[in-house]
């Protein structure tokens, strides 16, 4: 039997041992490119994803927006969400009782607040020169975080103001498509993408806070949101129904999705192009279509309304007249000396105890 010499073996092993070595060395380098991997990754999002994703407790965040639950971690009553509702609110006319600290509480607390839980705020106030001076302008800035304050006149445009012409409500519409387009402006600027429009006025006393912003996922995409609807065949509990079904809507208070917004925005143009003052023969608005109130109702024709309002009645009801209040008499304003003024010292806040307006599944795309 043929026995290796000592050195045979030892020349033996040392081949064996030099052939396992390029082995070995893949084995390590494939274990330590493994190791390494999830770092690489991460850098590569960071840097050409734009992406950086941070370990919070047993949440993901990712970007500023969007939060992304880890398997596992998500209760039954969590749900991934989208973006934050982005809301513009638009709010237009003379500066009246906005001046006043109650007033602008008021306001915040009715349609300001409830949208910031859950939702982001953008305020613009497009005003009458009416009462407006340095101290007022320092007062409103001083009062909400504004994206934009203008203040200007509203002169007559196109053929508004002409025999023949409806010209009720110009001035307002007027004030909405500046503000509506100086949104629009801001938007691009920004980068931000609104998904809401709230219309309404400086001097309306709310009887109901609007839904919080973390409950307008999922509303449908063409509804828009009024203030105080009436339908044609009204029907106990019914919240929502075709625009062409409406037989009036106030245009106090509308908030209006992305989809409708150029049907709102180009309502002053179509004064300024003549709405005849004799009604057409398919006419939703009756004998109200010289008012100002049936341009928000032909603006909605085309999409679902929903009314704003709860089981003790309607998010707006009126406006606020409190003419002879200290604060508001530095102001001169003609209208005090034609219209009713509410001069009562009740609390604003009252209104508004144990009043939140739901979204039901009327509200909701199926």
């Amino acid at each position: 039997m043929d026995v290796d010499a000592p050195e045979h073996v030892a020349h033996r092993y040392e081949s064996v041992s030099n052939s396992l070595k390029p082995l070995i060395l893949r084995v390590f380098l494939t274990a330590l490119l493994l190791s390494a991997l999830p770092v690489c990754l991460s850098y590569y999002k960071t840097v050409f994803g734009g992406i950086v994703q941070v370990r919070e407790n047993t949440t993901t965040v990712v970007s500023s927006h969007l939060r992304v639950d880890q398997p596992g971690d998500r209760t039954a009553d969590d749900a991934p969400k989208a973006h934050a509702p982005t809301f513009a609110v638009c709010i237009v006319g003379q500066v009246r009782t906005l001046v006043r600290k109650d007033i602008q509480d008021h306001i915040y607390d009715a349609v300001l607040a409830p949208l910031l839980i859950g939702g982001k705020v953008h305020v613009f106030l497009h005003l009458d020169k009416k009462g407006v001076n340095v101290d007022v302008e320092t007062e409103l800035r001083s009062w909400f975080s504004l994206e934009s304050l203008r203040v200007y006149d509203v002169e007559p445009h196109g053929r508004v103001g002409e025999v023949g012409c409806v010209s009720a409500g110009y001035p307002q519409v007027y004030r909405q498509r500046e503000c509506l387009r100086d949104v629009q402006a801001y938007g691009n600027r920004s980068d931000v993408e609104f998904d809401h429009f709230i219309l309404t006025r400086t001097d309306i006393e709310y009887y109901a806070r609007l839904p919080p912003g973390e409950t307008w996922y999922g509303l449908k995409r063409n509804l828009v949101l009024n203030g105080m609807v009436i339908y044609r065949d009204e029907v106990d509990g019914n919240s929502v129904g075709s625009g062409r079904e409406v037989s009036f809507m106030t245009d106090a208070f509308t908030i209006i999705p992305r989809e409708a917004l150029d049907s709102f925005a180009t309502m002053a143009n179509a004064y300024e192009n003549c709405i005849s003052t004799h009604p057409p023969s398919e006419n939703t608005c009756g004998d109200r279509w010289s008012w100002s109130e049936c341009r928000i109702q032909m603006a909605s024709a085309s999409y679902q309304v929903g009314k704003l309002s709860t089981a003790a009645g309607e998010v707006y009801r009126g406006t606020i007249f409190r003419c002879e209040d200290s604060a508001c008499l530095s102001i001169r304003r003609d209208y005090c000396q034609t219209e009713p003024c509410d001069v009562a010292r009740r609390s604003l806040a009252s209104s508004l105890v144990g009043s939140q307006i739901e979204f039901t599944d009327e509200y909701r795309s199926v």
